[in-house]
């Protein structure tokens, strides 16, 4: 940024280039990511001035005992990376070489990975028991409706929370078959490159995603994207 800033201050007539520039690089991080980062750079920042420590120039001792300190707090490896991560960005940004490259930090990573270990923790999984549960429960209106057709398409393809309220209506196809859904951007695809998934009818009509998809789409009568109808069935009246 600031080599960007600088080559503003010579040219004048580059000013709006350099700040379209200065978006895509912004556009370079998913927002969630962006924040994270933003974050552990000020818990960084922080440590620091409560341990009397000089954030520049950048130390890769400072850095070595900034992770120590995480993981004797208890931080997974995945956190203590990301902030590592972060801390890399923001040197970078400042124009200086980042310390999380030295060996001294690398070492101090790898001890905690070694002894800490990278294990995941594994979600149990959704079954369909679990699903028919849920959907019984639900009232017999047009928020029910709603819940019903969003937990069982979400459950059916898959779908995180972001990609189901993301979708627009003419990202869906219907067909003989069932629904061909668009996902336009989702969290493993970054670029919006866009992926396609079928939703297939349903044997059991209780818990057939396609038939309460339909039968939400039919009550609401609203072409809008998918955000915008979980407000509906909260403001508004089935239409007569």
């Amino acid at each position: 940024m600031n080599q960007l800033t600088k080559i503003a201050a010579k040219n004048i007539a580059l000013i709006d280039k350099v700040e379209t520039t200065k978006y895509f690089i912004q556009k370079s991080k998913a927002e969630n990511t962006r924040r994270a980062y933003k974050s552990d750079v000020q818990n960084f920042t922080h440590w620091c001035k409560a341990n009397h420590l000089d954030i520049l120039p950048p130390e890769p001792s400072t850095i070595a005992l900034y992770i120590s300190d995480l993981a004797e707090q208890g931080k997974k490896c995945s956190t203590i990376k990301r902030r590592l991560s972060a801390i890399n960005m923001f040197y970078k940004a400042q124009g200086h070489d980042s310390p999380t490259s030295d060996q001294l930090v690398k070492s101090t990573m790898e001890g905690i990975q070694r002894t800490n270990g990278v294990a995941l923790i594994q979600k149990k999984p959704l079954l369909i028991d679990d699903m028919q549960k849920m959907i019984a429960i639900l009232p017999d209106s047009l928020i029910g409706v709603r819940d019903k057709a969003l937990l069982l398409l979400g459950f059916a393809g898959a779908f995180r929370r972001s990609e189901l309220v993301s979708l627009d209506v003419e990202d869906l196809e219907f067909n003989k078959g069932g629904i061909v859904i668009i996902v336009r951007r989702s969290k493993t695809d970054q670029k919006g490159r866009g992926i396609k998934k079928g939703i297939p009818y349903g044997s059991n009509l209780l818990t057939c995603p396609v038939r309460a998809f339909t039968d939400w789409l039919d009550m609401t009568r609203i072409q809008e994207p998918l955000s915008k109808l979980l407000l509906t069935a909260s403001t508004t009246n089935i239409p007569t």
